[in-house]
């Protein structure tokens, strides 16, 4: 069988384990607006919406004893926005061991942490689902995430704002055109 080699979406040779700060955008399937809407400005959550902020919630206390938090996030209809900081780790630019491998996750990495939040959404949509008889999509996320290195304070500042404005500024995001 013949198969499609994907493209390599993370940087290649960088460890996402090291300390830094990260960027990242997740995006439900289809960009569904399955999160809630934006009522003036303002997130209106759905169950799903709820779930999914809680999870967020959740995480940073589960993370936080391996030196990672959430500092800045936002949930959208059809995507989340996150700035996830990792402290703590002395090591630098990987000499590939500590790369992440298909079927071999590092431990308390950027995509570790992100598969770990949307397996969990995920679970708990379906849960709520079956209790209460609400449809959940049978697939819920975007098989990737985008992520963003931030590099420097200026940087932080400039993302930090733009996630804590997304909602007032909705109607000019890329993703609205999708709702």
């Amino acid at each position: 069988m013949d198969f499609k080699k994907r493209k390599q979406i993370r940087l290649k040779g960088y460890d996402y384990s090291q300390s830094g700060a990260y960027f990242i955008t997740i995006c439900t399937y289809n960009r569904e607006p399955i999160f809630g809407f934006i009522d003036n400005g303002t997130m209106k959550y759905s169950e799903f919406g709820k779930i999914a902020f809680n999870e967020i919630l959740h995480t940073k206390i589960i993370r936080k004893k391996y030196g990672i938090s959430i500092n800045e996030f936002v949930v959208m209809p059809n995507h989340i926005h996150m700035i996830i900081q990792i402290v703590g780790t002395r090591r630098a630019v990987s000499d590939n061991s500590q790369c992440e491998a298909f079927a071999k996750p590092t431990k308390q990495s950027i995509p570790t942490v992100v598969r770990a939040y949307k397996s969990a959404v995920t679970r708990k949509m379906r849960e709520y689902s079956n209790g209460h008889g609400a449809p959940c999509p049978y697939v819920v996320w975007q098989s990737r995430f985008h992520d963003h290195i931030i590099r420097n304070g200026d940087e932080y500042r400039v993302i930090s704002k733009y996630v804590s404005e997304n909602p007032m500024n909705w109607k000019d995001d890329c993703f609205y055109a999708d709702c």
